[in-house]
């Protein structure tokens, strides 16, 4: 997964908090691979935005139309 603007691991601007280890463990215990994922960015505990993280090499992309802060808003697509 590329998660953009989050400084590596966490931090910085983007969104850099998901349930990693939930789909971890359901590709583990349930063979069930993990496809794209969502995650927010988390401010004094209320998420301010969200966005997908897709599967590599895909990243997201503004569809152009609905709220920015909003990861259904965005497409997973190639580069």
């Amino acid at each position: 997964y590329v998660a953009p603007g989050v400084l590596h691991c966490s931090g910085g601007p983007g969104a850099d908090s998901a349930d990693l280890l939930a789909a971890l463990d359901d590709w583990v215990t349930r063979n069930a691979a993990p496809g794209n994922l969502t995650a927010a960015k988390v401010v004094g505990g209320a998420a301010t935005f969200t966005r997908p993280l897709c599967v590599w090499p895909l990243y997201p992309r503004y569809n152009g139309s609905g709220d920015v802060n909003a990861a259904a808003s965005y497409t997973c697509t190639t580069p």
